[in-house]
């Protein structure tokens, strides 16, 4: 599990059910994005699930990135910490988890990818959710002005706020 801000991390299906670890890092919210993976049952904390197929032709990882997003920040906003995580922790939650990095703190998708790498070095989105993602992300930055930069989550001094 890797920890990308005070308040999102980014893990596999091993580690939401690390419970030493989701506790020492006061995580209370689970969000799992694989298809293939709809386990609350063995989870004790606040879980959403919102499955997209692993590395799929058809699939479409934007269909889940409005309802995810307004989650997780919803979450972060009220303090909690998140973990987003797939299978492997290697490209679904990876682009879930750049989309809210991206919005929460207004940089655009790649420098969100990079940040994420530097945490998490087996981050490797798969091309076609990472352009999907990139894509969604700066449309709602295009169409919106920041999309959640008029509800002040950027700094008016153009600094990052980090969650």
């Amino acid at each position: 599990m890797s920890k990308i801000t005070d308040h999102l991390f980014i893990g596999s299906l091993d580690d939401a059910f690390n419970d030493e670890f989701l506790d020492s890092n006061e995580i209370t919210c689970i969000v799992n994005v694989a298809s293939e993976l709809n386990i609350p049952e063995r989870i004790r904390h606040q879980y959403l699930w919102l499955g997209v197929d692993d590395d799929s032709e058809t699939d479409d990882i934007t269909r889940i990135l409005p309802k995810t997003i307004d989650y997780i920040k919803s979450k972060i906003d009220s303090g909690q910490r998140v973990l987003i995580h797939c299978l492997e922790g290697k490209s679904r939650s990876v682009c879930v988890g750049l989309a809210c990095l991206s919005l929460i703190q207004c940089i655009d998708p790649l420098n969100a990818l990079r940040k994420v790498q530097a945490s998490r070095p087996c981050a490797i989105p798969w091309p076609r959710y990472f352009e999907q993602t990139t894509s969604y992300i700066t449309m709602l930055m295009e169409d919106n002005d920041g999309y959640y930069n008029e509800i002040d989550y950027c700094l008016e001094d153009g600094s990052i706020e980090d969650y």
